[in-house]
């Protein structure tokens, strides 16, 4: 993943899913002022704490897509493009047309 398309991520996901930059920091094993930076895209290593905060990320996106298929998830994350918010309208969606 690169560095800018992992600072958009963070700080779209903190912008819609309604976790807090604490709660990430906690949950993830990573500082919250390193979060912070990150989110302002001030990333200067892509080394494993990134990787531990996309984990976080997912394992929220996983629970909140249960309700459609993997194949179907894969392609509203790669339509929506890192937009929560639209992810999470364009499921909804989904779930009515069931």
């Amino acid at each position: 993943m690169k560095v800018d398309v992992f600072c958009e991520l963070l700080k779209n996901f903190l912008e819609h899913s309604g976790v807090s930059q604490n709660m990430l920091a906690k949950q993830s094993g990573v500082s919250q002022s390193q979060i912070s930076d990150w989110s302002k895209g001030k990333l200067t290593r892509f080394g494993r704490n990134p990787k531990k905060v996309m984990g976080v990320i997912e394992n929220y996106r996983k629970s909140q897509r249960e309700v459609i298929s993997e194949g179907v998830f894969e392609a509203v994350i790669d339509f929506c493009q890192g937009s929560v918010e639209k992810e999470k309208k364009l499921i909804q969606l989904l779930e009515l047309l069931k």
